[in-house]
């Protein structure tokens, strides 16, 4: 059915573009699932909607709840909390990518066009609610309001349904191939929001379908400072957590009490237990087969869990370590490029850039660049946390044992 030409909308499309209009908008499928410009319209307007609407239900839960006014310095983990960060942070990562692949095709590959703000105003707006979303998400564990969940669970449900028009939208559009980064964002962030909405599900069956948890054992302890474990992801990172110890040091000099208690997980006790059972097995085993005990089995037996963690944040440093110089040499050649540029070069006449043009475009280097510098240095530290934490560990149960 034909419907009024949609001029309100040129600005979005661009105007007296040559690509994916709406005027004479009608509801085909020329001007809905296979028109770029519906299709991002649509997204643009589901981020929005999600923007205002978990803006309203913070200010309305913060204001109308009384167990939102006690302050307190950790959070109660939903299921699959450690996951859903590490997705939201990647999320973030593809909405950047996606916000200077519209900026650099605007101005690279549609140079002779007036400009696209739909190119950028969505993944703008995308980035903006995945901020939100972590935001939203953190308030969720910290006031433990499980309900809160519905608005988010219909937020990345009607994302995913965008982004799938998207994939359809690209897949029957001939100037689209896999080798232009806009759809290889758009398959990233498909995976990105199922395995999101997977975790959403799962989040609403344990706790809005099961009976509620007791109350965490190390948290009772009025005297417990040492929360880690029990906040979120980028405080875990960032080592945000341990700030009131700071802010006391700070004040005064630090006195053993001002430290308080340790999670049971870090006691003498919990690890010493891991170290005689495994030290148990060990010697029934060598007894068995008539070795001598090997000790490193029941080092590693006791303590692999935080072994792996290091051994896996050690590896990404140093993989970066050899990635880092490639991204300042692709910079260094940009420079170059534009400083003494090569003759006969051919302007790219595709409809979007590609994965190529993206990544040796010299800002996008620097912005990584930063990225992963920044990634490098949080690895190493975690890395030399967890190899002394697990050494205290070993020497506090070896300690304890053979006493």
């Amino acid at each position: 059915m034909e419907g009024a030409p949609a001029n309100h909308f040129d600005w979005f499309c661009g105007v007296n573009t040559t690509q994916d209009k709406l005027y004479t908008f009608s509801w085909d499928l020329l001007h809905t699932i296979h028109n770029a410009c519906f299709t991002d319209l649509v997204a643009a307007c589901i981020h929005a909607t999600f923007i205002v609407v978990a803006s309203l239900v913070l200010v309305f839960v913060r204001c109308c709840n009384a167990m939102t006014t006690t302050k307190h310095d950790y959070i109660l983990r939903y299921p699959g909390h450690v996951v859903r960060w590490f997705i939201y942070l990647l999320y973030m990562m593809v909405c950047l990518a996606k916000l200077g692949e519209g900026i650099l095709t605007d101005l690279m590959t549609l140079s002779e066009e007036n400009t696209m703000p739909r190119l950028y105003t969505t993944p703008a707006a995308a980035f903006v609610a995945s901020i939100l979303a972590a935001v939203y998400y953190h308030h969720m564990e910290y006031w433990n309001v499980p309900a809160m969940i519905v608005p988010q669970c219909l937020y990345w449900m009607l994302l995913l349904a965008a982004e799938c028009a998207r994939f359809v939208t690209f897949y029957y559009d001939k100037e689209v191939t896999l080798d232009l980064l806009r759809w290889d964002l758009n398959i990233a962030s498909m995976v990105l929001v199922t395995l999101v909405c997977m975790v959403e599900i799962q989040v609403v069956v344990v706790k809005c379908c099961s009976a509620p948890g007791a109350f965490p054992k190390d948290l009772r302890d009025p005297n417990m400072h040492f929360y880690e474990g029990y906040t979120n992801i980028p405080s875990s990172i960032f080592f945000w957590w341990l700030n009131p110890l700071f802010h006391t040091g700070y004040d005064h000099h630090l006195e053993l009490d001002d430290l308080g208690s340790l999670t049971e997980t870090h006691t003498v006790r919990y690890n010493a237990s891991k170290f005689s059972q495994a030290l148990a097995k060990e010697q029934a085993c060598a007894k068995a087969t008539g070795k001598p005990i090997n000790l490193y089995w029941v080092y590693l037996k006791s303590l692999y869990p935080g072994l792996i963690r290091s051994a896996i944040f050690r590896f990404i440093a140093d993989t970066l370590l050899f990635v880092l110089p490639y991204i300042v040499s692709g910079a260094i050649a940009y420079a170059t490029e534009l400083v003494y540029p090569t003759p006969g070069d051919v302007e790219s006449t595709t409809k979007y850039i590609s994965l190529y043009t993206f990544f040796t475009n010299g800002f996008v280097l620097a912005t990584l660049l930063l990225i992963l510098t920044l990634i490098q240095c949080l690895c190493n530290q975690h890395h030399f946390q967890y190899t002394i934490m697990e050494a205290a560990h070993a020497k506090a149960a070896i300690q304890s044992t053979m006493g």
